[in-house]
């Protein structure tokens, strides 16, 4: 079939056969390019939602022990009247044992007298 061609036609055939498959690779390649990046920006949005979940977590976390130990003070000053030695005790105490708390301080009513 091929034997009667010139060499012309041969090498038309042959290079746009080439051709050919140079094109359906480079289309699967771009179509394999663009599904990985979508694949790799979702798994990007889930690792980034992931961190930030687990951080909320941990502060959550710390502020809740922070709360739980400022409730107790302020029962404590709620139900007696402690004189200024006790309040200053108390709050160092308080700032002692509680390494998630940097500072803290009472304020109080003008009614209360120390």
């Amino acid at each position: 079939m091929l034997n009667n061609k010139s060499i012309a036609f041969k090498l038309i055939l042959v290079i746009t056969l080439c051709n050919c498959n140079i094109c359906i690779f480079a289309s699967l390649l771009g179509h394999n390019y663009y599904r990985s990046r979508l694949i790799l920006r979702k798994e990007l949005v889930r690792n980034a939602r992931n961190l930030t979940m687990a951080s909320v977590n941990r502060v959550e976390t710390a502020l809740t022990a922070v709360t739980k130990v400022t409730e107790g003070v302020a029962r404590f000053l709620e139900n007696g009247r402690p004189t200024r030695e006790e309040l200053a005790s108390l709050l160092r105490s308080t700032l002692a044992e509680n390494s998630e708390i940097y500072g803290c301080g009472v304020a109080l009513d003008t009614v209360w007298k120390l």
